[in-house]
């Protein structure tokens, strides 16, 4: 199944269109381009308008900033062992 290119603005107009202008949830979807049962699960409530799209990032920023930080040793040539990350994993998280 291919999965559809569609904005968040776009998802917005068409929940409008049927929570406001009453119109049937696959007419509103094929308009505004957007997934009918995306759209439906949204007007049905059983995903929040609101929820956040895309996936969650793996990494806190803590751990981000630690990650950019061993980067950074890793450009000028220093390298860390094993006890040494997990000591900086300590300090920093």
């Amino acid at each position: 199944m291919k999965c559809k290119a569609y904005s968040r603005e776009m998802m917005m107009s068409a929940y409008k269109a049927v929570k406001d202008d009453h119109l049937p949830v696959d007419r509103a979807a094929i308009m505004y381009g957007v997934p009918k049962q995306t759209l439906r699960d949204r007007v049905l409530n059983k995903v929040k308008i609101s929820s956040r799209w895309g996936k969650d990032s793996l990494f806190t920023h803590e751990e981000e900033l630690l990650v950019s930080h061993l980067e950074g040793l890793a450009q000028v040539g220093y390298g860390i062992n094993r006890s040494q990350l997990k000591f900086l994993q300590v300090i920093w998280l």
